[in-house]
């Protein structure tokens, strides 16, 4: 969950914490498998979401 003093990542930000590419940032947010948040037309990725995320990819996603 997001809290008031939660750092939002930059997606840029985000690809370069997990080491993909931008693309699939935005791939696995329109898929539901990474949590972020909309401020106007930007998409932001709380910082908790990337330390909650599994390493390396997971079988049958495809990303």
């Amino acid at each position: 969950m997001l809290t008031p003093s939660e750092r939002l990542l930059t997606v840029k930000e985000a690809a370069g914490r997990m080491s993909v590419s931008t693309a699939t940032i935005y791939r696995m947010c329109a898929r539901g498998l990474l949590a972020h948040v909309r401020v106007l037309s930007a998409v932001r990725i709380p910082e908790s979401a990337i330390t909650a995320m599994p390493v390396g990819p997971k079988e049958g996603t495809g990303v």
